[in-house]
This record gives C-alpha cells, structure tokens and sequence, in this order.
C-alpha cells in the first residue's frame, strides 16, 4: 500500500502534449501557495522543466519559502508601471 505525502509538499507529474504532429514531453510541479480570502479557494503555482530533478529543485525551493513565510508571488507589471 502507498504510503500519503507530507502535507503540502506538492506533486510532480510527467506530461506529455501533441501539437503539429510532434509529441512533447516535460515535467510539471504544482504547490499550494496559499487561500484567496474572498473565496476560499486553493492558489496554486505551478513549475515545469525537462527533467524530474530540475523540477524537484524548484518545488523544494519554493515550498522552504512558503514555510518560511518569505514567499511572494510573481507580479505582472510592467516596464511602463
């Protein structure tokens, strides 16, 4: 039997698109970064690289930001803002 994942560890899946004929295939990290107050919901980031190791860093690192709550979400400004 499998055993459960910590508690807001994230998931690492491989994933696999088709576009124009050509198959490609990357990895995809998801992590909760926290709740919208408004309505409760989970807000999810997301991480993707071509290999499972590049990915696994990137996870590790922003899940130690999130605990220790130095983490920020990437704005989308702009250079003229």
């Amino acid at each position: 039997m499998a055993k459960k994942a910590a508690k807001g560890g994230g998931t690492i899946r491989k994933k696999t698109v088709t576009r124009s004929g050509k198959s490609y295939t990357y990895w995809e990290a998801r992590i909760t970064t926290g709740r919208d107050p408004g309505t409760g919901k989970q807000i999810q980031r997301s991480f993707t690289g071509k290999t499972q190791k590049e990915v696994r860093e990137k996870l590790q690192a922003a899940a130690v930001e999130i605990n220790q709550g130095c983490y920020t979400a990437p704005s989308r400004l702009t250079v003229g803002q």
